[in-house]
């Protein structure tokens, strides 16, 4: 048996059914600000600054998912630099006792996973964006619309 979805969730992906409702289900509010950890520089702050805004304007990131793309743009961030190592050094390197992988590879392939893990709790990828609706944009009124 899968682990129950929030309802929260269910109302975006709209396969929300009132009748099969969970009872006292805890509802968590957007965080207060989109500020990036302290800790974060570099590729990590860049993706959080490009994320981080989008994700709550949609209603997808609530406080308690906060973690959830703190560790997707770590991981990103560690893809990116693997990769530069990759790019420069080669798949292979040099060792002691010959030739042997270089260890960027397994870097790079383990961010990768991580990447699509919390990545798609947040909807990053294709098949769980179809998933996650999200809250619709608001339309500003038109002043010069007449109201009849």
């Amino acid at each position: 048996m899968s682990a129950k979805k929030p309802t929260a969730l269910k109302l975006l992906q709209g396969t929300y059914d009132k009748s099969r409702a969970v009872e006292n289900e805890p509802v968590y509010d957007a965080p207060a600000t989109t500020e990036a950890p302290e800790h974060f520089d570099g590729l990590a702050l860049l993706k959080w600054n490009e994320l981080a805004p989008l994700l709550t304007k949609t209603g997808v990131l609530t406080k308690t998912d906060l973690h959830n793309l703190e560790a997707f743009c770590l991981a990103y961030q560690q893809f990116r630099l693997a990769q530069r190592l990759i790019d420069q050094e080669g798949f292979v390197v040099d060792s002691a006792g010959g030739v042997k992988k270089n260890p960027a590879v397994t870097v790079s392939h383990e961010a990768q996973r991580n990447m699509l893990s919390f990545g798609a709790a947040l909807g990053l990828d294709p098949a769980s964006r179809t998933k996650i609706n999200g809250k619709p944009e608001q339309k500003k009124a038109n002043p010069f619309d007449k109201k009849k």
